[in-house]
């Protein structure tokens, strides 16, 4: 393509983003299905919805087990420190039972 199709390909796109934020409507996204290993952890979270994970990344040599950073809130509404954990299959583990370091 040329400059001129670019940059009116370009335009368009500004001007569409800007009649849908003036509409006030919202855009949704496909939402894909939580990987499991991520489902396994909030599960065991107080208040599984407030969940928030850094960090995750699968062990570079052993199949199946998963390493990463995990925090939500707790009975208060507060949010907990991040803390450790590992999926090894269906179980996990968190601080200080994880061990496991995937990097």
């Amino acid at each position: 393509m040329n400059r001129i199709a670019m940059s009116i390909l370009a335009a368009g796109a500004i001007v569409a983003a800007a009649v849908i934020f003036a509409s006030g409507r919202s855009i949704s996204l496909p939402s894909w299905p939580e990987p499991r290993h991520l489902s396994l952890v909030r599960e065991r979270l107080m208040i599984p919805d407030t969940a928030e994970f850094r960090e995750v990344a699968a062990h570079p040599t052993i199949p199946n087990v998963w390493c990463g950073e995990v925090r939500g809130k707790n009975a208060i509404g507060m949010l907990s420190d991040w803390q450790v954990f590992n999926v090894i299959g269906e179980d996990v583990f968190l601080e200080p039972a994880a061990q496991m370091d995937c990097r």
